[in-house]
């Protein structure tokens, strides 16, 4: 009886011991798993989980939440984390992922609210994954990575690397299966957020106000005008804010001889030189202020009389002469161009009249002007 006794306490010191054996050869990460085998240096989980190739068998990963695309700069994304295999037949489920920039440095900062997972100094990954009911997928919710606070070069990509583990849960490297994903982003800025763009005319100057609510990498701001709404030349730049969540108020004040359709837009331009345009607004000037005055008038001694006008564009003129009982005396065409002309007007081949009118056919208007003609 004591010789049966001791073979029994033998042979299960021996049983413990291949356990121990086994244990201590054979690596268990399902509390937590080892740092570089995401794919971002080449190595894959499946340097312990050796039966399997990686990617096989109809598995995937899937994420959602993350940048994927484009990124911004200081914004915090949510994202969940799911794997997927082809068949019900998986126990324990195991994670890891990284940032990486495009000189290789890992960037960004991972956290997370999920029990079952833990923050690592370069990697988000699975802790204390539980033995779950025979399925053939699983979700990590609840995870987060903030972007970089600031853009720069090495920053302007970034690769996420995922590896994920769809295990037995056996507690052996075998028999396992691992399935990898890479996402791509690139930086982008979010332009200012214009509010609220606007013209107003004060006497023959344009005041252009506008205002955001938001900046994101903005560097300054074009006020831009045209003539014709299609053609816009820059007038003025103004430094923006740069990184704003304020509102913030901008004005400029146009004070060029402005005659006739006048159009504005602003333009924004950001750290990395891309652009966005405001819708245009506009601003009528009369064609019959000073501005545009015929002169001298009264005509005294010469018979050549000037008219300064400001056109939208390079168009045809017509002005056509008459008296004061409205019979016409002369009509002419000739071609003027975008901005001031001074439109010259020969009266020697008509009889002097006390009063005649002119009129300038242009863009669709016609503007009268009275002319005293003395002897």
């Amino acid at each position: 009886m004591k010789k049966n006794f001791l073979v029994i306490i033998f042979a299960t010191i021996v049983i413990i011991m291949s356990l121990s054996f086994k244990n201590n050869n054979t690596p268990n990460f399902s509390n937590v798993p080892p740092t570089g085998f995401t794919g971002q240096i080449g190595k894959y989980c499946t340097s312990c989980h050796i039966t399997n190739s990686l990617n096989q068998f109809g598995g995937s990963v899937q994420i959602n939440g993350l940048p994927e695309g484009n990124y911004n700069i200081a914004t915090t994304y949510n994202f969940s984390l799911s794997i997927f295999h082809s068949a019900a037949d998986r126990k324990r489920w195991g994670f890891a992922i990284t940032a990486v920039n495009n000189v290789g440095e890992n960037v960004g900062t991972f956290s997370t609210t999920n029990p079952n997972a833990q923050v690592g100094p370069k990697e988000l990954t699975h802790k204390s994954v539980p033995y779950l009911s025979l399925s053939s997928s699983f979700t990590y919710t609840n995870l987060t990575w903030l972007s970089p606070s600031t853009q720069n070069t090495a920053n302007s990509d970034i690769t996420f690397f995922i590896a994920c583990n769809a295990a037995n849960g056996d507690g052996d490297n075998t028999g396992d299966f691992i399935y990898s994903k890479v996402l791509k982003a690139k930086f982008t800025t979010v332009p200012a957020t214009l509010i609220n763009v606007d013209v107003i005319k004060d006497n023959k100057s344009a005041i252009i106000n506008w205002n955001t609510n938001t900046e994101t990498n903005t560097k300054f701001f074009l006020v831009e005008k045209s003539f014709d709404s299609i053609n816009y030349t820059p007038i003025n730049k103004l430094n923006a804010a740069g990184n704003s969540t304020t509102n913030k108020t901008y004005t400029f004040r146009d004070d060029s001889k402005n005659s006739g359709k006048i159009f504005y837009r602003i333009t924004t331009v950001n750290v990395d030189e891309t652009k966005s345009f405001s819708g245009t607004r506009s601003v009528l000037f009369d064609f019959n202020d000073d501005e545009n005055k015929l002169y001298p008038n009264p005509l005294t001694i010469s018979n050549v009389v000037r008219y300064n006008l400001v056109s939208a564009k390079n168009q045809p003129l017509n002005y056509k002469i008459f008296t004061s009982e409205g019979r016409l005396i002369i009509y002419k065409t000739i071609n003027v161009n975008q901005g001031s002309n001074i439109v010259v007007i020969d009266l020697n081949t008509i009889v002097k009249q006390s009063i005649v009118f002119i009129k300038f056919y242009i863009d669709g208007k016609v503007i009268t002007k009275k002319l005293i003609m003395k002897n």
